[in-house]
């Protein structure tokens, strides 16, 4: 049996809190699950009720990090790991996908109804040169005092290491007409040499409103850093619904029409 697993909610809890710097500087889930010995099974939901319970924030960071509601003062940086060789960007795809469906959906507390690799449609018209993102993600939010059901979809230009510029932006400023939150994803082995472009990059998309996500390994969330957080915007309602008829499969509107009933 684990360490994690001998361990009762309470106590993971309290353990989890008081491993996160009391100063208000942050720390990666990487390392407080490896911690607690948890695995991520076992620490997401601990981890999303201290969030949800406001003990505890979400901060940008590789792989997603923490810091407290409450500060203190004092901090220990946090140090990220080995990053992947390039890769060509049609091979991005696929494991990017798997953890914005898996370990950054969990970090973030959504449950999308669909992931969706959106690059591979061949000649199939979806609206223009640019109105296609590499990725799209579809879900809905409730929220305790807010009435109603919002749907969120999230679309993602994804770029490889040897195809950083400020056109990403504008390739996702396209597709965000359509959608509520748009990134630009791009595929960063060595963040060193491309601090400039990444520079840039973020300068160009904070004034679209576009987010910015780099990641060392396209298949791990612990090396994922959001340097800028898209803000939510409201798509014209047709081409929001154009999009979701021309660019998302059959299981992922069944289940969208399901959710809004």
């Amino acid at each position: 049996m684990s360490e994690c697993a001998a361990s009762t909610a309470a106590d993971l809890a309290e353990r989890l809190y008081s491993f996160v710097p009391a100063d208000g500087s942050t720390v990666t889930n990487r390392a407080v699950r490896a911690h607690l010995g948890c695995s991520e099974e076992e620490y997401w939901p601990i981890k999303n009720q201290l969030v949800a319970g406001g003990q505890l924030f979400h901060g940008r960071g590789r792989g997603g990090t923490l810091r407290r509601a409450e500060v203190d003062e004092q901090a220990p940086p946090a140090i990220g790991p080995a990053l992947a060789p390039v890769v060509r960007e049609s091979d991005l795809y696929e494991p990017m996908a798997a953890v914005i469906r898996g370990d950054r959906a969990r970090d973030l507390g959504s449950a999308p109804l669909g992931v969706v690799v959106t690059a591979m449609q061949g000649s199939r018209l979806t609206g223009g040169p640019w109105s296609r993102p590499d990725i799209a993600c579809v879900e809905i939010r409730a929220y305790p005092y807010v009435p109603g059901k919002w749907l969120n979809l999230t679309t993602f230009e994804v770029k490889a290491a040897d195809s950083i510029s400020s056109q990403a932006v504008y390739e996702a400023r396209s597709h965000r007409n359509a959608a509520t939150h748009a990134y630009v994803l791009l595929h960063v082995p060595d963040p060193i040499a491309a601090s400039a472009q990444i520079d840039n990059v973020v300068a160009a998309a904070r004034q679209q409103d576009i987010g910015v996500i780099v990641a060392g390994d396209p298949g791990d969330y612990d090396t994922w850093e959001e340097k800028l957080e898209a803000p939510r915007v409201e798509p014209d309602p047709d081409q929001l619904n154009q999009f979701i008829t021309t660019q998302l499969p059959d299981s992922v509107r069944h289940n969208l029409a399901c959710a809004l009933r």
